[in-house]
């Protein structure tokens, strides 16, 4: 249209509306003399602006007959001017109800997306019973029914398109997704069940598929492993649709375990798992503690990337890689690397940056090296996380040199004031133990203005923990009050610097500071009290913690029995320590681990307490396979030879041999054993004369030992054969020998892996080692009587305690002589216990 037709056509509006205004009367009898059916013909030629139509319709009462408004509706919907006509037909819907204006009116609303009049105006043609067309029917389920977030209404199309005989597959397909989206897995069900009814051949896969997918929008699981299972026994076979749908739905739900079992299963029948769904659940790995769980996901997505490598992409690559750097398992990193390589996917900076951060916690700064040399040959463009991860990996191989030269770097373009990449620093200064540096570096980041996090107090206190400056820390912790709340780990760190230093007062009070604000102690900060009181041998004190711990809700672990032990240790009553092992699994619910009886049976010797020790030793066998190791057969050893009982040393050497290692099991069957050095020790012991617990028998018994070991393959021949020659030539051995502590521990257990100097004698390089049968067969034979329970020693007292010998003890290890303990009860043995808690109360008290 010309401008002067637009100017004229704004003239007449102006016009008009004037005439509408001032002479209602005149229009209305000039336009009185058009016919009916001609008026919207006239209107729309002469006044064509639709506002203007409308106002004159509602201004003038003549334009509101029936045929005039039909007309109009008419009109604008062959203009396709929905707005203009909606609006009439909602001033006039007596005289517009009409099957024809209903249905092209439903029409033009759908195709201009109206879906809020395009459900009011379905249901105005229901009235009216007018068709609507099966297109706008499938429409109105899949846009207008969710919008309107009404699921009646989209059964309602639904039995409206069944009566008219067009309710297919595909329409109740998207009655279901409507269904899913809107939150209703009932109605799910529900129009399953009415499929199964219509349809003969039963409910096809792809409507099986978009149930999976409404029900498991949401991640409702439960719900969805219904339909799956609903699907399977109406004998429909699921496709690698059906397996994505249900996977994505796992995902959704963080049903992890139920995710990677349907992947195996895809994998299994060769579908293609969808990579976007495997992303977000292989990134899922890292929020889990459970290892297994952790391997089984890097084995399967590993499987993923070599049965679909089009879509191992470097997302995928990233995922897996985060995987294995917290499993820290660097062969299999080293492979994906190498597959990524292979597959052609490059290596972002964050690829980078993840393979160095591992190589870094596996302290491999070369490879950190090579890799950074490789990632600057790619020209990447490196953020400062990479750069974090780069620090942090340096300062973690212990080239805190080489992290200081990169920041170095970082501040000469100006990109150096970050908050973690400073506190990485303060942590390297840490490890050196260089408080000076530290608190330099501290002060230039608050000079430069890097905001100081609770992170960064927290580490510079530690180092002046470390470096046992607790004035330092002091007033560090009172900076940090200022800026920050201090958390858990501020307390922890300051309460193990005082204990350290004995300081148990200011470290308890910094427990009930911790407490006032609403912080709960854990286990780190009672075991490190409970060391404050082992520090200063304050059993009263330690027994309250532990009480109150326990009271807490906290569940003590075996550190913290490992450090009651040597508190009770430090104060002589080494029978409580026996009695708190022992009432660990019944009544504190926690199995004592080789470290507990380690700790236990170390603080016996160290209270010269060989009885003690030994008795510690039998509760570490009852409590079976990998509680037991070879330093604790080692104190013991050590201690018997200081104490002059050789023969009984040898009894040990010999159950040591009997005792199973951790790990050993089947064919792999092997003993704890005793170090190479400590045999040599007891067998010239052994050889001395001027012992004076040396009994006729004691000779005899090593030669017998020297033998069995030798011919179980436990040491190599060579070195029996030296220890023979120990025993024929006395003189060469020192009579008044006693080995330094420590001593037999310098070398390899003596157990079939000969040292340097040690070879397999000639012949025998390739001999297989003894099954367990024929162990137990050498064990019981009639030869090996240093087995067997070996004569009394004459001894009344070991170090001032009474009761059981150092013979009948050991004895109690032997295969065929059980100990004294082997049958008894707990409660037999606690009574067996000089003092009880409240005994210990008592004493504590006075």
């Amino acid at each position: 249209m010309s401008s002067n037709a637009l100017k004229l056509l704004r003239d007449a509006v102006g016009e008009l509306r004037t005439r509408i205004k001032n002479t209602e009367g005149c229009l209305a009898a000039e336009l009185a003399t058009v016919p009916e059916q001609e008026l919207p013909e006239r209107l729309l030629a002469d006044y064509g602006a639709a506002g203007l139509l409308l106002e004159i319709c509602r201004t003038i009462p003549a334009l509101c007959s029936h045929g005039a408004t039909v007309a109009l509706v008419e009109a604008f919907l062959h203009r396709e001017d929905f707005d203009s006509a909606w609006k009439l037909y909602n001033r006039a819907r007596s005289s517009v109800d009409q099957p024809g204006n209903l249905t092209q009116l439903l029409a033009l609303a759908v195709r201009t997306q109206k879906w809020t009049s395009a459900v009011d105006l379905f249901k105005a043609a229901r009235r009216v019973k007018a068709s609507v067309d099966k297109g706008v029917c499938m429409e109105l389920i899949t846009k207008a029914a969710i919008k309107a977030g009404d699921v009646t209404f989209a059964f309602s199309v639904l039995e409206y398109m069944r009566q008219e005989g067009f309710a297919t597959v595909e329409a109740h397909s998207a009655v279901v997704d409507a269904c899913g989206s809107l939150g209703q897995p009932r109605q799910v069900v529900e129009v399953l069940a009415r499929m199964k009814q219509q349809f003969p051949g039963g409910v096809p896969v792809e409507t099986w598929n978009c149930a999976l997918r409404a029900v498991g929008s949401n991640g409702r699981y439960n719900e969805a492993d219904k339909v799956w299972k609903e699907m399977l026994r109406s004998g429909v076979t699921p496709t690698a649709g059906s397996y994505n749908a249900l996977l994505d739905c796992a995902v959704r739900g963080r049903r992890v375990p139920e995710a990677w079992d349907l992947v195996t299963e895809m994998l299994d029948k060769k579908h293609r798992a969808d990579k976007y769904t495997m992303s977000i659940l292989m990134k899922s790995i890292q929020d889990t503690a459970d290892r297994r769980r952790v391997q089984r996901g890097i084995e399967l997505a590993t499987r993923f990337v070599d049965q679909q490598p089009d879509d191992a992409d470097e997302i995928v690559f990233n995922s897996l890689l985060d995987a294995c750097v917290r499993l820290r398992d660097m062969p299999r990193l080293d492979r994906t690397l190498a597959k990524m390589k292979d597959y052609k996917v490059k290596p972002s900076a964050v690829t980078f940056g993840t393979v160095v951060k591992a190589y870094g916690q596996a302290g491999d700064y070369h490879k950190v090296d090579e890799i950074w040399q490789q990632m600057e040959a790619c020209n990447l463009e490196v953020n400062e996380v990479t750069y974090g991860c780069m620090l942090d990996a340096c300062v973690k191989c212990g080239k805190l040199h080489r992290a200081l030269e990169i920041f170095d770097v970082l501040k000469s373009q100006g990109r150096h004031k970050n908050t973690v990449m400073y506190t990485t620093l303060i942590k390297g200064w840490a490890k050196a133990r260089d408080l000076e540096a530290a608190l330099n570096t501290f002060n230039e980041m608050r000079a430069e203005g890097v905001s100081c996090s609770a992170v960064t107090f927290n580490s510079v206190i530690d180092v002046a923990v470390r470096c046992n400056d607790m004035k330092v820390a002091s007033e560090l912790f009172r900076t940090m009050l200022q800026e920050h709340e201090p958390d858990l780990i501020t307390f922890s760190t300051l309460i193990k610097g005082f204990c350290s230093l004995g300081d148990l007062a200011k470290s308890v009070c910094l427990a009930k500071e911790l407490k006032s604000r609403g912080l709960q102690c854990d286990e780190i900060v009672y075991n490190s009290l409970l060391e404050g009181c082992v520090q200063i041998c304050d059993l009263a004190t330690g027994i309250t913690l532990f009480r109150d711990m326990v009271a807490s809700g906290i569940r003590p672990s075996n550190v913290t029995f490992s450090i009651l032990v040597k508190l009770y240790g430090s104060v002589g009553f080494l029978d409580l320590a026996l009695q708190l092992v022992n009432e660990m699994p019944h009544k504190h619910g926690v199995t004592p681990n080789r470290a507990v009886f380690s700790c236990l049976v170390k603080i016996c010797v160290q209270k010269k307490s060989l009885t003690h020790a030994l008795q510690g030793l039998e509760l570490a066998q009852r409590a079976g396979v990998g509680a037991v190791d070879q330093s604790m057969y080692g104190t013991i050893i050590h201690s018997c030879l200081q104490e002059g009982f050789v023969q009984e040393a040898i009894q040990l050497c010999s159950a040591a041999y009997q005792q199973a290692a951790e790990g050993s099991q089947g064919y792999h069957w092997r003993p704890v054993g005793v170090s190479q050095d400590l045999l040599r020790c007891v067998v010239e012991a052994s050889a001395g004369p001027s012992l004076s617990q040396m009994t006729p028998r004691t000779s005899q018994d090593a030669r017998q030992l020297i033998d069995f070991l030798s011919r179980s393959r436990y040491i190599p021949h060579l070195f029996a054969q030296r220890l023979v020659r120990l025993l024929d030539e006395p003189e060469t051995a020192c009579p008044e020998f006693v080995p330094a502590e420590g001593a037999w521990m310098r070398t390899t257990v003596a157990t079939g892996k000969p040292g340097d100097d040690d070879r397999p004698a000639p012949g025998l390089e390739n001999e297989r080692p003894a099954t367990p049968n024929k162990t137990k067969q050498v064990a019981a034979s009639s030869d090996q009587k240093v087995l067997q329970t070996p004569a009394k020693v004459d001894t009344h007292l070991i170090r001032g305690q009474p009761a059981v010998t150092p013979s009948t003890a050991a004895s109690s290890f032997s295969a065929s002589t059980p100990g004294a303990w082997a049958d008894a009860s707990p409660e037999k043995l606690q009574s067996n216990f000089a003092l009880s808690l409240a005994q210990v109360d008592e004493c504590t008290e006075a």
